[in-house]
């Protein structure tokens, strides 16, 4: 019996349960990756990965941020050598299809990155896999339009949950964010995929703190340093992001 004989509401339900599985492997797997690396990196055991980095000499930073520029630089070159068409997650839930060999290849390649100490974050590799091979997954059980649409979407947010163990923020991201929809075709299934992708990803244990912030105080002169910093960072911000267009459009 083939998927198309299938009910569509059982069709649409097995889409779910298979996303939220696929994303929860999909953040585990990167945040193995990204672990593997830094621990060869950065001798990066039971310490946090500051401690790691700064007990290394100043030199050997550089060269291996400048390693993972020439690598990254390599890979993106290889990549892009056959066609210069980078499909975004949100023109995946648009319905354009992603290659989930290409996207595999774009999100490795971000992680090992990050690993070695690119300031490039790490959620986008896993809500790119997820949503490439939600798409499959759904193109498989020929899901309609608008439900390929919500499961590609959830696919994306369950990532994103899946490798911060962040269920509630990658359904909201889901919903807010990709589908702007609030309604139960989308809503249940946003959050079921979430909850089971983290599941999957981290299990019942929340893991320890990603990241560690000193407390601060409120000062008169902390709040003179954000009055007078706070603009120019923005201006700062808005520049950059001018001139990385700049080059994107440049690029070859």
């Amino acid at each position: 019996m083939s998927t198309r004989q299938v009910s569509p509401a059982l069709r649409f339900a097995a889409s779910i349960i298979a996303t939220g599985l696929i994303a929860g492997l999909v953040g585990r797997a990167c945040t193995l990756l990204l672990h593997g690396v830094e621990m060869i990196v950065w001798d990066r055991h039971e310490d946090t990965l500051l401690h790691a980095v700064e007990a290394t000499p100043a030199l050997y930073r550089l060269t291996i941020l400048s390693l993972a520029g020439l690598m990254g630089a390599a890979s993106w070159t290889l990549m892009f050598r056959k066609s210069r068409q980078l499909v975004s997650v949100s023109a995946a839930v648009s319905g354009e299809h992603m290659p989930p060999l290409r996207a595999l290849w774009h999100a490795s390649t971000q992680i090992v990155l990050v690993a070695m100490g690119a300031s490039i974050g790490r959620e986008v590799a896993p809500r790119e896999m997820s949503a490439a091979l939600s798409a499959w997954v759904c193109d498989h059980l020929g899901l309609n339009a608008e439900d390929r649409r919500t499961i590609v979407a959830c696919g994306a947010g369950a990532g994103l949950a899946a490798v911060y163990s962040i269920p509630l923020s990658g359904a909201v991201y889901t919903l807010e964010i990709l589908l702007a929809a609030m309604r139960a075709r989308t809503v249940a299934p946003a959050f079921a995929t979430n909850a089971l992708a983290v599941l999957v990803s981290t299990g019942w244990n929340r893991p320890e703190p990603f990241y560690t912030v000193s407390e601060l105080h409120v000062s008169a002169s902390l709040s003179c340093w954000a009055l007078l910093f706070g603009p120019i960072l923005g201006w700062l911000g808005v520049a950059f992001r001018r001139y990385v267009h700049i080059f994107e459009d440049a690029k070859p």
